[in-house]
């Protein structure tokens, strides 16, 4: 039906592009929820996109409340990254954090394919 909606999850992570200072790699501080009418199902990227710039003063202030080398930058230095939710666990959470699984990759390699 035209009324359908899709709910998608996200986790928002930061990293400082200033030139000197701040947090060089990814650091997860959000986790986002989007609802949108199922007519836009395959434009997911564009709505994720238009979300994070709409809200990208309230992003900054809460990725500052969680890590507070945050702000000390301006929002201008901050870049994010956002990824599904499912795919974080599998590989972030689940691998990195609690161990799950076997990691193929070193912290070496992981920084150079980020």
């Amino acid at each position: 039906s035209a009324g359908e909606k899709i709910t998608s999850e996200y986790i928002v992570a930061a990293r400082s592009i200033a030139k000197s200072g701040g947090v060089k790699d990814w650091v997860p501080f959000a986790q986002l929820c989007l609802v949108r009418p199922e007519s836009e199902y395959d434009n997911a990227h564009d709505v994720v996109q238009a979300a994070v710039s709409s809200y990208c003063r309230e992003l900054s202030s809460i990725a500052a409340f969680g890590a507070p080398v945050f702000a000390t930058l301006a929002r201008s230095d901050l870049q994010y990254s956002i990824e599904p939710i499912q795919s974080f666990q599998k590989f972030v959470y689940d691998t990195v954090i609690e161990g799950v699984t076997e990691q193929d990759m070193t912290k070496k390699v992981a920084r150079e394919t980020l």
